[in-house]
């Protein structure tokens, strides 16, 4: 309904603004090992996503899809052959997501699988939005996870939110909040020398 005669946009608002977003683009921005990849099937097994997330030199965080494809008979074979280039690498799924059905697929190729929660899920995407918020994250300004941002909707889990799909292909922001997740809280081993943590 218009009030003073400006009517109210019927656009729903962005959960992540243009141009903060556009503020952490960095076409260039690589990140060095040990990385994290995330798996993302969306749920008519019509699109598949592979993202990445690691550390720049400069300390901030570095968010990529990988590959992002029709069906996901490609995903086990494709991060089998990740893994074999990226040995200190991890990659996770969401065990009531849809991928979580690739993780038989995993189990028989002998690929080790970080199993995220329901309450990780919903951490993540809190994460996320905060790494964006203050200036923390760069991502490569790819078509695909800059059109999955645009058109993704929140949903509620407890007291936090996580990623809603609506009718759109969110694959690729799934993936990359999911690998952002994992790099964040990822326990790296300790070096030992003399008996002594370093």
């Amino acid at each position: 309904r218009a009030y003073l005669a400006i009517w109210p946009s019927l656009t729903p608002a962005r959960i992540v603004p243009d141009d903060l977003w556009s503020g952490c683009a960095d076409a260039g921005s690589v990140c060095g090992d040990p990385v994290h990849f995330a798996v993302d099937v969306s749920p008519s097994r019509d699109m598949a996503a592979v993202s990445v997330a690691g550390r720049r030199a400069d300390g901030l965080s570095h968010v990529e899809l990988i590959r992002h494809e029709h069906g996901a008979g490609w995903v086990v074979p494709f991060v089998r052959d990740l893994l074999a280039r990226h040995p200190r690498s991890t990659v996770s799924v969401d065990t009531v997501g849809s991928a979580a059905s690739l993780l038989p697929s995993f189990e028989r190729q002998h690929i080790p699988v970080r199993m995220l929660t329901t309450s990780d899920v919903a951490r993540s995407m809190g994460m996320f939005l905060d790494q964006v918020a203050e200036g923390r994250l760069r991502h490569r300004d790819q078509v695909a996870l800059n059109v999955a941002l645009g058109s993704a909707g929140r949903r509620r889990i407890g007291d936090k939110w996580a990623w809603a799909r609506g009718d759109g292909d969110i694959t690729a922001l799934v993936s990359a909040t999911l690998a952002l997740w994992s790099m964040e809280t990822t326990i790296e081993p300790k070096k030992f020398k003399m008996g002594l943590a370093m």
